[in-house]
């Protein structure tokens, strides 16, 4: 049985295991669910301005100006998306498909050369 979606304006997704990409309400321009994020499972908010990421730990505010580089892999282990920050902040997300850190590493270059 789907779960309810309550946000006030739709929400678009594929329904899928781990890795799922969609969009969110408000402003974000992307979301990565279910994903392990530096070895925690938690959801990657993409923003024009910003990324949030929302763990059992709680959720933390980066904001876009501080990201420095951004990479991914690809192996037959799986694929991750690699987010190096200033001071030597590193953010792994794990547990996406190939396709979805395709789509994930185009969006984030996308708005982070548009907000340079």
């Amino acid at each position: 049985m789907a779960a309810q979606n309550t946000a006030p304006t739709p929400v678009t997704h594929r329904a899928g295991p781990a890795g799922t990409v969609g969009t969110m309400p408000a402003e974000a321009r992307l979301a990565l669910r279910k994903v392990r994020i530096n070895h925690r499972i938690g959801t990657f908010f993409v923003y024009d301005d910003r990324f949030v990421i929302s763990t059992d730990a709680g959720e933390r505010t980066i904001p876009m100006s501080r990201l420095d580089k951004l990479s991914s892999r690809k192996s037959l282990r799986g694929a991750r998306l690699l987010l190096l920050f200033d001071e030597d902040e590193l953010i792994e997300v794990r547990g996406l498909s190939t396709s979805d850190t395709t789509v994930a590493h185009r969006t984030i270059v996308g708005l982070a050369r548009a907000f340079r």
